[in-house]
């Protein structure tokens, strides 16, 4: 676990110089419990147990120099050199899309809730005419729970028969001009 190189890239992401951390063991990029737990699970591995980090792309969360931590892709390569083996991690700083999926996460929470009590049927479909979207009023209007027809054929649900042909039609129309002619 003792560092012999560090990149431009990880001087930039963990906010220490080169020479604070060469000779150092990683543990120190790692907050607790990670950092107390590193060398037990370096001995498990080493001594033939499943690797949980080695060959796998992974989230964890790092420590940089002032103590921060933050959310980092790890990716760790084992190789051997003249029968030495070394370990290579790359990692990226993922803080900024973690971010960008929390508020996202936020968004389409609120959306469901503006949704689910809108006073009035709102159904969503894929472009095959699959129902993906189902609230509340739309439960209260047909009668069919959002469970029941998640992942069913709109026109099986709540086309007339006398609209199916049309609706059908409609719904090719658009997968081949992507024009919305299907009213």
């Amino acid at each position: 676990g003792i560092i012999m190189e560090f990149s431009p890239a990880a001087i930039d992401i963990f906010g220490y110089e080169a020479t604070e951390v060469i000779g150092s063991n990683i543990k120190m990029l790692m907050p607790e419990p990670m950092q107390s737990g590193h060398d037990d699970y370096m001995n498990r591995y080493l001594n033939g147990g499943k690797s949980q980090v080695v060959g796998v792309r992974r989230e964890v969360v790092a420590l940089r120099k002032n103590g921060q931590t933050f959310d980092l892709e790890l990716g760790v390569s084992e190789l051997f050199i003249e029968e030495e083996r070394l370990f290579t991690g790359i990692v990226r700083d993922i803080t900024e899309r973690k971010k960008v999926e929390l508020a996202l996460k936020e968004s389409e929470r609120q959306q469901r809730m503006i949704l689910d009590n809108a006073a009035e049927a709102i159904i969503s479909t894929d472009i095959n005419g699959i129902v993906i979207r189902w609230n509340k009023f739309a439960e209260t209007l047909f009668g069919w729970s959002s469970k029941e027809v998640i992942g069913k054929d709109i026109v099986d649900l709540i086309i007339p028969d006398k609209y199916k042909e049309g609706h059908i039609a409609g719904i090719k129309r658009f997968k081949d001009t992507k024009k919305n002619s299907i009213f």
